[in-house]
């Protein structure tokens, strides 16, 4: 941090006997630099900022008020303080001065005491401030990195090596509104020929959304090594999260298992999204059923399956209310109709195309308006 002794005073004043006056007033105490009329202040400010300014308000030219309003309204020298120093000693000239962003007023004659204890209060007071903004900076730049080492292990714990198989065609991505995020996909074999896949979408944003998105997704998959009914697996995984929720976060899920031999399909539904199930060249559909309340919220919920048989071609689009739910510059929801036009123009793409297109086709129908929400898609394919 600067010392008192470190800092620069400026001076602007039309009159060379008041100068005189405040440099031997403060010359022993600081660095000074001299300005003698409005446009020499500025021009000095803007090449060398000093820690606080003696503005003069009567001056030819560029008055002082004039100097104070240009000052606090450029982002480089709003921060510098002024006082001003005059000969006009109504009250309403001291409350225009305050007004315009001055913080403190000393009338003349010049007082010596006065001057020297209302520069050296208003100076420390400065450096205190500029203290406390550089600290504040700092704590923002370490939260910022670790944010981003955050993401990178959030995102790590994703998987990003799809199947390459014959009998299925895979892909997801995720898109967090934030450093960090509460959406997550996964993908498992349970054995050779029985497929899981998941995704999930936490309430809320940023570290929380992100822990409960991860303890989740461990639970989830860990209570599938020895349970595979989507039913009871998410039966089990709400009674754990919804233990001790003291942050009543919940997070919505679809869960499927895919038997690659012969196409059934069971799966269950936490409150999330339904997925759209559609055949090349044909109309998609939303995947209704099997729907109960999101994970995380009541532990006597009772969770339920459906199964259907997946023919030969057909695809399913799982996705986060991020894709429906995104908004445009004129408050237009992207919405499921969008989403199920979107698909229907394109359900003889590879899922890799038809995942990446879907995003590309969210982002530029919002324009730019800023993500609000996560952004996570999944698509399979059935290829017997």
């Amino acid at each position: 941090m600067k010392s008192l002794s470190e800092c620069t005073v400026m001076v602007v004043d039309d009159t060379e006997e008041n100068i005189d006056i405040l440099v031997e007033t403060l010359g022993d105490d600081y660095k000074i630099s001299v300005a003698m009329d409005g446009e020499a202040a500025l021009e000095d400010i803007a090449e060398n900022p000093p820690d606080l300014i003696l503005l003069d308000i009567m001056m030819p030219g560029i008055d002082g008020y004039e100097v104070c309003r240009r000052l606090k309204a450029d982002p480089e020298t709003n921060d510098i303080p002024i006082i001003f120093i005059t000969a006009m000693g109504e009250m309403k000239d001291e409350e225009e001065g305050l007004k315009l962003g001055a913080i403190d007023y000393i009338r003349k004659p010049i007082t010596p005491v006065i001057v020297k204890t209302k520069v050296k209060n208003q100076l420390m007071a400065h450096l205190a401030h500029v203290k406390e903004l550089r600290e504040g900076t700092a704590t923002l730049e370490k939260i910022e990195k670790e944010l981003q080492v955050a993401r990178v292990l959030q995102m790590d714990i994703l998987p990003r090596s799809f199947p390459e198989r014959n009998d299925v065609d895979l892909f997801a991505t995720l898109k967090p509104a934030r450093q960090v995020g509460g959406d997550f996909y996964d993908f498992f074999f349970l054995d050779a020929d029985r497929l899981c896949f998941v995704i999930g979408d936490v309430s809320g944003k940023g570290v929380p959304a992100a822990l409960f998105m991860s303890a989740a997704k461990a639970w989830i998959k860990s209570t599938m090594q020895t349970d595979h009914n989507t039913d009871s697996i998410l039966d089990t995984v709400n009674k754990e999260l919804a233990e001790e929720n003291d942050t009543c976060t919940f997070v919505t899920v679809f869960l499927g298992v895919l038997d690659l031999r012969n196409g059934n399909l069971s799966f269950s539904n936490a409150g999330h999204n339904a997925p759209l199930l559609f055949q090349s060249g044909g109309e998609p559909e939303f995947l209704e059923g099997g729907k109960s309340m999101m994970l995380g919220i009541d532990d006597e919920t009772i969770y339920t399956s459906k199964s259907i048989q997946l023919q030969p071609g057909q695809c399913l689009c799982l996705y986060t209310d991020g894709i429906t739910e995104a908004f445009n510059e004129t408050n237009e929801e992207f919405s499921d109709e969008r989403l199920k036009d979107f698909i229907s123009r394109s359900t003889e793409r590879p899922v890799k195309e038809l995942v990446e297109l879907l995003v590309q086709e969210v982002e530029f129908f919002a324009g730019k308006r800023p993500q609000a929400d996560d952004i996570t898609v999944l698509a399979l394919r059935y290829l017997p």
